[in-house]
């Protein structure tokens, strides 16, 4: 026959003290404790073993396999929490102050992270892309479900906007122009790039041949020329780095400025639409 031990519940609590040297192995309450003494504590002076609930603390170690069925999680409580992983290539999985990071033997492989004043890589698997920590000029379009690669980094430049400009914009548009980029303060200055985009509706505009598309400052000065749409029947898209007013020469963009799409003449009938994609960092003289 099988020996068993029984203990009560809440059995160590008004029990004697032990003689020195001696404990009682029973239960406080209903964990399982040791009383040395009067006093009453975890087994082994560590932490209290929960066998529903509670929690562990301290320094652990777990060696083995552990399955689980079901669900099963565990949380850490800590001022630095910090898990590790480590496999049979010796290659680690670091679960750290809001970071997961994966190490092989030469070094860093990826981090990724929540916290601003980390590097990560985000991941949004909602628009397909991966952001890093220096802001917008940092994203990568990954493959879409069709396997078709579009992978952009802004051209190189920090800041991407999108402007668009209706056709009633664009019949203003040599009294009014549009704002493209603000106005800087002290010594910054724009280095920047326009994709021009034109899509014609069922109109061509008439402007005899005078009604060029530029870039300029908040002081009216030419920096970049673009398109004349005089006559244009079809859609298209442009091309243009921050050349100066005749094409070919430097674009002479001054500090503490803005940047604006206007025309040098007026244009009439047309009824098309452009959108000017610009690629832009700002810098300090």
């Amino acid at each position: 026959m099988a020996r068993k031990i029984i203990y009560r519940e809440n059995g160590l609590t008004g029990s004697n003290n032990t003689p020195s040297g001696y404990k009682y192995l029973g239960y406080d309450g209903l964990v399982l404790s040791e009383k040395a003494g009067a006093t009453i504590s975890a087994i082994g002076g560590g932490d209290y073993l929960p066998l529903t609930g509670g929690s562990l603390s301290g320094a652990l170690t777990i060696q083995g396999t552990a399955l689980y069925d079901g669900f099963a999680g565990f949380e850490l409580f800590s001022d630095e929490p910090r898990i590790t992983l480590i496999d049979s290539s010796f290659a680690e999985y670091r679960f750290e102050n809001g970071e997961i990071t994966i190490l092989g033997p030469l070094g860093d492989i990826m981090k990724m992270g929540v916290t601003s004043s980390n590097e990560y890589i985000k991941f949004d698997a909602n628009t397909s892309t991966l952001q890093g920590s220096s802001g917008t000029n940092n994203t990568w379009t990954l493959p879409n479900a069709t396997g078709t690669v579009a992978l952009t980094k802004n051209q190189g430049y920090d800041n991407f906007i999108e402007v668009s400009i209706s056709s009633a914009e664009i019949l203003s548009l040599s009294t009014t122009p549009k704002d493209v980029l603000p106005v800087l303060t002290g010594s910054d200055y724009y280095d920047y790039k326009v994709i021009f985009e034109y899509t014609y509706g069922t109109t061509p505009y008439s402007n005899g041949g005078g009604g060029y598309f530029f870039i300029v400052d908040n002081f009216g000065r030419e920096l970049t020329t673009m398109e004349n749409l005089d006559a244009l029947t079809y859609s298209f898209a442009s091309n243009y780095p921050a050349f100066g007013a005749e094409q070919n020469q430097p674009a002479r963009v001054r500090p503490a400025t803005g940047l604006s799409c206007s025309m040098a003449f007026a244009t009439t009938l047309g009824d098309g639409t452009v959108n000017l994609k610009v690629y832009y960092t700002t810098h300090t003289l």
